[in-house]
């Protein structure tokens, strides 16, 4: 054959690359859309330990930050907390276990402050004049942590049961 025979036959033509860089092109595309759904979406792993951790913080905090059986649920919660960490997979999992952790840590505060409460009025009373009462004294304190307490229960129960898909 010929160099001149061999340069007309055509081996690759513009409908070619075209074709080639159309399915390239979907190809590419899908995978992005995947990747984008695969970061923000809750996997069941997480939404499974997410529920059950949430379920121990809420009981935790209902009971008495005073009483012994307090440190030995709060216990029970840190472990389910750290297993919806290892559950934890996409950027909404992570989401959802700063939400768990920042809660149950709220929940857990109320045991240090019940303890300084108790701590300073002891001191009030060995030192009786030095004090003066203030009626107002903690309650904007107090109603911030029922507040806060109560929208992470309920933000991370509706993220949880597919009420909502953001957090």
């Amino acid at each position: 054959m010929k160099i001149r025979e061999l340069l007309q036959t055509e081996i690759w033509s513009k409908r070619t690359t075209r074709t080639i860089l159309v399915w390239s092109g979907c190809v590419f595309g899908s995978l992005l859309v995947a990747a984008g759904v695969a970061m923000y979406w809750l996997t069941p792993g997480e939404r499974a330990m997410g529920t059950i951790a949430l379920t121990q913080i809420d009981a935790l905090d209902k009971l008495d930050p005073e009483s012994e059986e307090f440190a030995a649920e709060g216990k029970t919660a840190h472990e389910l907390v750290e297993g919806a960490t290892r559950a934890a997979f996409t950027i909404r999992d992570r989401n959802v276990v700063q939400a768990l952790s920042g809660y149950l840590l709220i929940v857990e505060m109320r045991r240090d402050e019940a303890k300084v409460r108790r701590e300073f009025e002891d001191f009030k009373k060995r030192y009786p004049g030095k004090f003066h009462p203030d009626p107002e004294g903690d309650r904007g304190s107090d109603e911030f942590s029922v507040e806060t307490r109560q929208f992470l229960s309920t933000r991370l129960h509706e993220v949880l049961d597919y009420k909502v898909l953001h957090f």
